[in-house]
């Protein structure tokens, strides 16, 4: 016999699910962007399937410049994104890395997660698989 024991146990995992009301305060909308804003956060969406997607300079990813201006902030917030689509969005990387934040937007570059995927990802591709980026902002 080994002096090895084995040992047992248990574990549980909690979800805690916070919510809070959220008064919205009337802004006007801009005209490429949907957002809505109240005194604890901020959200909105680039466009659903006409984004302003640029293609970067590898040839390989593209990136969008997100307008948050019409949520008012004057520092710059916490942003929180995602990619959201009508498909293939869920092999890329990138929609939730935020670069260049100010108190009225961020870029985010998008790529396919691997080098050998098949389809050339261009703003093209994106805006046919309606790919937008939503976002929630919330003080610091």
């Amino acid at each position: 016999m080994s002096n090895l024991k084995k040992i047992m146990g248990t574990g549980a995992v909690v979800t805690v699910l916070f919510a809070a009301p959220i008064t919205v305060i009337n802004q006007p909308t801009p005209a490429l962007s949907q957002s809505e804003r109240s005194a604890l956060m901020a959200r909105g969406s680039t466009p659903v399937g006409n984004t302003a997607w640029q293609q970067y300079s590898d040839g390989e990813s593209i990136f969008v410049d997100v307008d948050t201006s019409s949520a008012g902030f004057t520092t710059t917030p916490i942003y929180i994104t995602s990619l959201g689509g009508l498909g293939y969005h869920w092999a890329t990387t990138g929609a939730t890395s935020i670069y260049v934040p100010t108190p009225t937007g961020f870029r985010v570059y998008v790529r396919f997660a691997r080098a050998d995927w098949s389809a050339a990802l261009t703003p093209a591709f994106a805006n046919q698989n309606q790919w937008h980026i939503n976002w929630i902002a919330v003080p610091k």
